[in-house]
Order: structure tokens, then sequence, then C-alpha cells
């Protein structure tokens, strides 16, 4: 929430497809749910694709939130 800046960037490297998103909203807390609907969505669309998926926050500083898939795997 509160977001006025956001950073996508995307890197490629040894068969890995790399994809950070960085915002400086309010950040996500220590012990933050991971029941609400847009977390559940990505989580199940990078598994879907034998991703992998991480997020950091820090309060009232922003969010990041880290991507990465293998695109050597033929099942992408």
């Amino acid at each position: 929430a509160e977001v006025t800046e956001e950073i996508v960037q995307l890197s490629f490297e040894h068969q890995l497809l790399r994809v950070t998103v960085e915002d400086n909203g309010k950040g996500i807390t220590e012990g933050y749910s991971q029941d609400g609907m847009g977390i559940k969505s990505i989580s199940a669309r990078v598994l879907s694709m034998n991703g992998r998926m991480g997020i950091d926050g820090k309060e009232n500083v922003g969010t990041s939130v880290h991507l990465e898939f293998d695109i050597s795997d033929p099942t992408l």
C-alpha cells in the first residue's frame, strides 16, 4: 500500500530467468499473512511453472518479490 515507486528487474544467466519487483510502500512486516489472495495467486502460478519465489519486506521501507525460473525446463 501507498506505493509511489516500483522497480522491475529481469536477468537471464545460465538458463535461469530471474525477476525482481521492488516497491517503496508500507512493506511486509515479520509474520505477514500468506493467506491473502494476491500472494496465493502469485505463489500458485510460480509453482505451476516449477519456479521459486521469495518475499522480503521492511516496515515503512517497501517490499521485494523475487522469482526464479529454470527456462531449460521443457514443461514451461
